[in-house]
């Protein structure tokens, strides 16, 4: 055969571009999820009676609905729905340890979500190590018995068993939420955690987070809502490629009963809302999937998109949610983005 060489040409272009699209810039990808694990209760017994005569009875019946959140359950669910989207990294709120004991002080865990997922991931063969643990609201309340009731809540960070992360930082939000009530002063803090990830030789920062929940006829939490959106931009400021993933506790749509300003806060910086990019038509709620206080199975299903992936300075694949069918994980659906930078 005679050797043609414009073929030869032809094909040396072919080869010198498919090694230019693998090892050009936006072509490391990286996989993002997002879930609210669901602390159990929405806290409404206990914030219902707390200023009452009789406090402990809220502290009651919020013990009596964690007994029956089947946390374990839950864990091994959320583990089956890790390890089929595969994430690389994994932004959880509501991580929570519930306790009794004989003080406030004097505390034995008896759910310790972490620890439960953990295990469950380990059981169904999905390698993840924690990155970063950033503690937020710790409280110990009685109850009519004399023991107390233990809780403490939690933002999490997980990343796939030998991926590169560097520098993180936690820290609660600067504008938190504070309860006053007839045992005292509440804090409700919120916070973050940043993390940064290398990748082919390229990085970008993760930015875990949960956001104030409204409450209503209480417009200042909306607005303490939206000073922590705000601090999450001035945080990020000067980076590059940034990936916020959390519970913002924000509707995408800007309607009840979480209207509030912060995802247009985190829009007007220039990052982009990743699910409508590619999810055109489909309003992708991801809240509630179930109620609390007591709980229930929703009527009408979610009805709220509040479980936000944000990205800026990366380029988007794809975006889905996880566990929005029964049987469910938590009351929110988990978000997973594939992107590429």
């Amino acid at each position: 055969m005679a050797f043609d060489i414009r073929a030869f040409r032809y094909a040396t272009l072919l080869l010198a571009a498919a090694c230019s699209v693998w090892a050009g810039p936006g072509n490391t990808a990286v996989t993002v999820m997002t879930q609210n694990m669901d602390a159990g209760t929405d806290l409404g017994f206990a914030l219902a009676y707390i200023n009452s005569a009789t406090p402990t009875v809220g502290i009651d019946l919020t013990y009596q609905e964690v007994q029956k959140s089947n946390f374990a359950g839950r864990a091994a669910i959320l583990a089956q729905e890790i390890k089929a989207a595969n994430p690389d990294l994994v932004s959880l709120q509501e991580v929570t340890v519930w306790s009794t004991g004989p003080s406030a002080t004097d505390q034995t865990p008896v759910a310790d979500q972490l620890k439960l997922l953990s295990d469950a991931l380990t059981a169904v063969g999905a390698d993840y190590s924690v990155v970063s643990i950033l503690p937020l609201t710790a409280i110990a309340l009685p109850m009519s018995n004399g023991t107390y009731l233990g809780f403490l809540d939690r933002n999490v960070i997980l990343a796939r068993y030998g991926l590169h992360t560097s520098n993180v930082r936690a820290n609660p939000f600067a504008h938190s939420l504070s309860i006053p009530t007839s045992l005292g002063d509440i804090p409700v803090p919120d916070g973050w955690i940043a993390v940064d990830v290398t990748l082919g030789g390229s990085t970008f920062t993760l930015v875990g987070t949960h956001l104030v929940s409204p409450i209503p006829g209480h417009p200042e939490v909306d607005q303490l809502q939206a000073a922590q959106a705000q601090e999450l931009v001035t945080l990020v400021g000067g980076l590059g490629r940034v990936v916020v993933a959390g519970d913002f506790n924000s509707n995408a749509t800007h309607t009840p009963p979480e209207r509030t300003q912060s995802v247009a806060i985190m829009l007007g910086a220039g990052f982009t809302d990743t699910w409508p990019a590619v999810n055109h038509g489909n309003p992708g709620y991801t809240w509630p999937l179930y109620l609390e206080d007591p709980p229930a199975a929703h009527p009408n299903g979610p009805f709220e998109r509040i479980d936000f992936i944000f990205e800026r300075g990366l380029s988007i694949q794809s975006v889905d949610r996880l566990g929005w069918k029964a049987p469910h994980a938590s009351d929110h659906a988990g978000v997973v983005a594939a992107l590429t930078f």
